[in-house]
């Protein structure tokens, strides 16, 4: 067996495209102590991921050229030199865009309480991101009354607008949002 992996080749000017990166083959990797192999069966496509592809200063490392593309994954566990976990745990990692990977840092996660691509998106860090930013940001009261717009079919970012689609608001009425959306 080998891996396959998506890696970043160039960095993006605008938008992201198919030649910003390369699928390389590379050996499968060797687990140490502590780690386990991981067969990838689903893999993350977040928008964060846009500025990692960016050498600009953040609060994170991006991914350097020649670098496997960050993201979260969930797989299956191949091999395990950890005792914590067995071969067969569905697991949620970070091995980024590739088949396999060893790592420390996984997290089991239960297929039959959800389907396991769950746990990429609302049971996962853009769920989590979502329901924090409503009760830490918003932090709604009694009384209030929250809308979401329904997606546009542009970005604000690409119709030159400055108002953000999609971003949950407080309204004192659904009349109110209605006006507001228009």
């Amino acid at each position: 067996m080998e891996n396959r992996r998506v890696v970043l080749a160039s960095r993006p000017q605008g938008a992201a495209s198919e030649d910003n990166f390369r699928i390389e083959s590379a050996p499968l990797p060797r687990c140490g102590d502590g780690e386990v192999l991981v067969r990838n069966l689903w893999l993350s496509l977040d928008p964060y991921m846009r500025g990692r592809m960016s050498d600009a200063k953040s609060y994170v490392k991006g991914v350097d050229i020649g670098e496997v593309m960050v993201g979260q994954t969930v797989g299956e566990i191949l091999e395990s030199k950890n005792d914590k976990m067995k071969k067969g745990d569905k697991v949620l990692t970070q091995l980024g865009w590739q088949l396999y990977g060893c790592t420390k840092e996984v997290n089991k996660i239960d297929g039959s309480r959800a389907p396991l691509t769950c746990y990429l998106g609302v049971l996962g860090m853009p769920g989590m991101t979502a329901y924090l930013g409503l009760k830490e940001i918003g932090s709604p009261k009694p009384g209030e009354t929250w809308w979401c717009p329904r997606p546009r079919a542009r970005s604000a970012a690409s119709s030159g607008s400055s108002r953000r689609s999609g971003a949950a608001a407080p309204s004192a009425s659904p009349a109110a949002a209605r006006n507001a959306s228009t």
